[in-house]
């Protein structure tokens, strides 16, 4: 098993997440998240069903796809807050 993951591996994985979130921006448009509890209910459900799902069913397929809808919304989240349009 590999000690160290590479850049080449990091760099690809970023990439990986941004035409995901390319992909979410089409199907749902650029409307920002609102409210913090908006983007702990969107990560919350993607970590403790979905992930938590693929984990349990030994899918690594699914849960790498589950990691990176995290990472989507996580970033969209920073986005969302950094444009001024988040409350508490």
């Amino acid at each position: 098993m590999p000690r160290d993951v590479d850049k080449e591996t990091v760099e690809k994985a970023f990439k990986t997440v941004m035409r995901m979130m390319e992909k979410r921006l089409k199907r749902k448009g650029r409307g920002p998240y609102l409210f913090t509890h908006q983007i702990d209910g969107i990560i919350d459900e993607e970590f403790n069903l979905e992930l938590k799902s693929a984990m349990h069913k030994n899918d690594l397929k699914e849960f790498r796809s589950e990691l990176i809808d995290i990472a989507v919304a996580a970033i969209f989240g920073i986005a969302s807050i950094d444009a001024g349009a988040v409350s508490t």
